[in-house]
């Protein structure tokens, strides 16, 4: 292809956060996955698909060498916990600023 090494990697859950291309980096780190030795130049020329949905959720898991997608029951779990978390801050916010006006 193009002589280019392209790396991933994954966060602890086992959710891939990143690809890129040997050169765009000249600091590696042990948690670099190695997923072709004679890729082309950029990472998204090899993997087409987007790693983040509409939602900025990690799309695919690596799971025993291979690219998996995740379920949408995955998804949904990891969205309502976001949404939650969202909300809370919202609540603060707004209760912050009320404090401020009174």
């Amino acid at each position: 292809m193009g002589g280019y090494k392209l790396f991933i990697r994954i966060d602890d859950h086992q959710r891939i956060i990143d690809g890129y291309a040997d050169w765009q980096t000249e600091k590696h780190a042990d948690d670099e996955i190695l997923v072709c030795e004679d890729g082309p130049r950029q990472f998204h020329l090899y993997w087409t698909e987007p790693l983040l949905n509409e939602h900025m959720q990690y799309r695919y898991k690596w799971i025993n060498g291979q690219r998996i997608e995740r379920t949408q029951e995955e998804l949904e779990a990891e969205w309502a916990v976001i949404s939650i978390r969202k909300n809370w801050k919202t609540f603060r916010i707004i209760n912050k600023i009320k404090r401020l006006m009174t």
